[in-house]
């Protein structure tokens, strides 16, 4: 009996310890150790000489930098190497921060994620009159997986206007996928619309989420990719091939000027 209530009492610290260190000091910390930064940099140049990797990395913790260097070539039709300092396409990470500049015109009063988003859209199409701004940013608004291809194909038309109305029209044409808040399904189209919904000042939501980024994180090296120049020594690593560079360019500057890919960044720590 004796050896039973010990074993219990052995298990109970056992258990107890890591729950009363948790709750005294917090969650266990990781310490990042200046020779596995030196072996990692070691690594990634040897993949960077095997052809396997390009970028840029930053290591840091509490204002130490461990690592901060770049490897391989960011446009390798122009020889330009990567630098700590390269600024890459965030891409669809953008999304997030379009997300984030809707929450914070919500709590600005200036509109809801539960509203239709017709409300916001001149002429809206009959078929999206019970999407609402929650359903964009959750992909659950029902909408085609072709519809992207389609807007992108109108966009790389040479005779195509400008005019994001234009796009939102032909957006509007094709049939819903599924009944809004339905079910999930990931689709690209969601950003563009509702880089389209005004907040206001004349800005669309990209550009209120990017100066809003600049201001409040003093991210001086953030920007929107609006131009070919951008990855021509402008500092930004060039995205794919030129071809497909060139497509991006026309469908952003026609329909999704500010739009949910369209953010850049540098790794560097310094803003």
């Amino acid at each position: 009996m004796k050896q039973k209530t010990f074993f219990v009492l052995m298990i109970s610290i056992i258990i107890a310890l890591p729950l009363l260190t948790y709750a005294l000091f917090g969650p266990p910390r990781l310490v990042v150790k200046p020779e596995a930064a030196s072996n990692l940099n070691k690594l990634l140049a040897q993949w960077t000489r095997d052809g396997t990797f390009t970028g840029s990395v930053l290591i840091a913790q509490d204002g130490v930098v461990f690592l901060s260097e770049g490897y391989g070539l960011a446009n390798r039709e122009r020889g330009i190497p990567n630098t700590p300092g390269t600024r890459f396409h965030l891409c669809s990470l953008s999304k997030q921060f379009t997300a984030m500049a809707i929450l914070i015109l919500q709590s600005q009063g200036k509109l809801n994620v539960q509203d239709p988003i017709c409300d916001y859209i001149t002429n809206c199409t009959a078929a999206w009159k019970d999407i609402t701004i929650h359903q964009l940013l959750t992909h659950t608004a029902g909408l085609s997986p072709e519809l992207y291809d389609i807007v992108v194909d109108a966009a790389s038309d040479p005779e195509a206007p400008p005019d994001p109305a234009y796009y939102i029209k032909i957006a509007g044409e094709v049939p819903l996928e599924t009944r809004p808040g339905e079910q999930y399904a990931y689709n690209n189209h969601g950003g563009p619309i509702l880089c389209r919904l005004p907040p206001g000042e004349h800005l669309h939501t990209a550009e209120y989420a990017r100066l809003r980024i600049r201001r409040q994180f003093e991210w001086k090296s953030s920007g929107l990719y609006r131009s070919l120049r951008h990855d021509r020594g402008g500092g930004v690593a060039a995205m794919a091939h030129l071809q497909w560079r060139r497509l991006a360019v026309l469908y952003h500057r026609r329909y999704a000027p500010l739009g949910p890919g369209s953010l850049y960044r540098s790794a560097h720590a310094p803003g």
